[in-house]
This record gives structure tokens, C-alpha cells and sequence, in this order.
């Protein structure tokens, strides 16, 4: 599944991503202002 997430710094949208993380083949393209928060972020929670 693809899914693309608009604002993914927010709580819900790390919420969101987090829950469907946990389904296999999930892809997705996020979206948002500050690209170093996101990224650190993502690193944090082995999501990469």
C-alpha cells in the first residue's frame, strides 16, 4: 500500500505513520516544512 502524508511532523500524522508501519509492504511519501526534523524523526524509529 502507498500512502502519501501531508504535514508528517505532526502528532497525528507520527501516529498515523507508526500504525501503518507496522503492515508489511506499506510505502510512504511524506511531506513536510522542516525536512531535518522529519529525517531525525524517522531515524529515531528505524522507519528508514
Amino acid at each position: 500500500m502507498k500512502i502519501a502524508i501531508l504535514g508528517a511532523t505532526s502528532q497525528i500524522a507520527k501516529d498515523l505513520i507508526l500504525s501503518f508501519s507496522k503492515k508489511n509492504g506499506t510505502e510512504f511519501s511524506l511531506f513536510a516544512r522542516n525536512i531535518e526534523l522529519l529525517e531525525e524523526w524517522v531515524n529515531n524509529k528505524n522507519l528508514n
